[in-house]
């Protein structure tokens, strides 16, 4: 499973995360620096991508019908 999001959502999750003062060493230039080293699992079979900008509801009906095959 391969969860992704657009840059711009995630940045949007880090900052929310930092306004409730959770703790997370999770900064936006880690991150950039994370994605350029980041290689990509296209070799894996089965493989499903997953837009978590998706809501939760959708998400968890695509990976139960992945698991079903």
């Amino acid at each position: 499973i391969w969860c992704y999001a657009e840059d711009e959502i995630i940045k949007q999750r880090m900052l929310k995360r930092k306004e409730e003062d959770t703790y997370s060493d999770a900064l936006w230039e880690i991150y950039l620096s994370q994605k350029q080293k980041f290689i990509p699992p296209t070799t894996l079979n089965p493989l499903i991508l997953l837009d978590t900008a998706q809501p939760l509801e959708i998400l968890e009906e695509k990976i139960k019908e992945f698991l079903k095959n």
